[in-house]
């Protein structure tokens, strides 16, 4: 085959190729998960991006799990036997190429610890069906305890001791937000009473029994406080109250 001729068969091979290319499909429109990796450590109200072509239809699912096993049958088969959060969204020609996937009730934050996770990509409208992916690990962050509100009332009690003519009990409850729901130990609460610029009263104590409740004896003729309420979860975390004042109200049999 002489040079003119082997020119035109190359020309020809590549036209063939390039027509060829815009026929096929390539796995580079294929959509992939980005974040989060095997492993990651993520935020209670965690992000799962994946690339893809928005101009195309897509639908997503993420699962996780505090156990790995799936199903082996059944219509749901490959999903986990004891799914603890699952969520599922899809885009339907629109968003830019690069789309980030978020839960759909990011007000309520997963509890922290160790999932097992999984997700599948359905970019076939007319097939129900798509493969879950590896089953793989992540960690949701342990979220600093928020004191989400609190109140108090102080009482003057009739009953007298030899140390004390004039006590007081202190009582109240309290609300919080803590995803770290599953530690042995309860979140601890501390109280400070003040009254004429000194500090009164230090109190502490635990949430036993999930009560969220304190009661605190102390012994003043004041009939003006103030109050500041502090807690701490097992992470070292802890929220503040605003002072709150509060007025010794009448006597009580106690």
């Amino acid at each position: 085959m002489n040079t003119a001729n082997r020119n035109r068969v190359t020309y020809l091979t590549g036209l063939i190729a390039v027509f060829l290319a815009l026929l096929l499909p390539t796995a580079a429109g294929a959509a992939t998960l980005i974040t989060p990796t095997n492993g990651d450590t993520v935020s209670s109200l965690p992000k799962f991006t994946f690339d893809f072509d928005s101009s195309k239809w897509a639908e997503f699912r993420v699962e996780l799990s505090k156990f790995p096993e799936t199903l082996n049958s059944g219509e749901d088969a490959g999903s986990f036997v004891n799914a603890a959060y699952s969520d599922v969204w899809d885009w339907s020609n629109y968003g830019p190429l690069d789309e980030i996937g978020q839960w759909r009730n990011p007000s309520y934050p997963i509890n922290a610890g160790r999932y097992y996770w999984h997700y599948w990509i359905r970019e076939d409208i007319n097939n129900p069906t798509a493969p879950w992916s590896p089953v793989m690990v992540l960690y949701i962050e342990d979220d600093p305890v928020k004191l989400d509100g609190w109140y108090i009332r102080a009482y003057r009690l009739k009953k007298k001791t030899r140390k004390c003519k004039s006590r007081v009990l202190l009582r109240g409850k309290y609300s919080y937000s803590d995803n770290d729901n599953e530690n042995t130990k309860p979140v601890r609460w501390a109280l400070r009473i003040r009254a004429g610029g000194r500090t009164l009263r230090k109190s502490k104590g635990t949430n036993k029994f999930s009560l969220n409740e304190f009661k605190v004896k102390m012994c003043t003729r004041r009939t003006k406080l103030t109050a500041k309420l502090s807690l701490t979860d097992e992470g070292g975390n802890t929220a503040h109250s605003q002072k709150r004042k509060i007025r010794v109200k009448r006597l009580r049999a106690k």
